[in-house]
């Protein structure tokens, strides 16, 4: 994935302030972030439709792909830093509070537990650097 979560990122402003939608909350989220920015605090109700909001990890019968255990961690283990970086672009999110980031990281556990309990990976988190310049011009500046 060329444009995946470290890259938004790192390219966004070190001090900027970040909202997340998590698609499998997006009315919650919506209205998080739309009362965030001042906005009416739940603009959608439960039965809006405005927006689809099926949550797709929700079994449904026989419309369901399942991959063999086997599969489902050699994935989990190639996603270690895209998911190591899903979890620190949720705990810098300001429109979620403790509880909404903790049931992401659960909802996460049931897929790639041992993913959602690691702070590391066995493999470093790749240099983007030349990535965010010829992409946007962005120069990556150390801490």
């Amino acid at each position: 994935m060329f444009f995946n979560y470290l890259y938004h990122l790192e390219a966004a402003p070190k001090n900027a302030k970040i909202m997340t939608m998590r698609t499998e909350h997006l009315v919650d989220d919506w209205n998080s972030v739309e009362y965030t920015v001042g906005g009416e605090k739940n603009i959608l109700g439960p039965n809006q439709t405005v927006l689809a909001h099926n949550n797709v990890n929700k079994e449904s019968g026989d419309e369901l792909k399942y991959l063999s255990d086997e599969s489902r961690t050699l994935i989990c283990e190639k996603l270690c830093n895209e998911i190591q970086t899903y979890k620190k672009v949720l705990q810098l999110s300001i429109n979620l509070n403790e509880e909404q980031v903790a049931q992401s990281i659960e909802e996460l556990a049931i897929s790639c537990p041992l993913e959602a309990k690691a702070t590391t990976c066995s493999t470093p988190l790749p240099d983007i650097s030349d990535k965010l310049v010829n992409s946007r011009g962005y120069l990556k500046i150390e801490n």
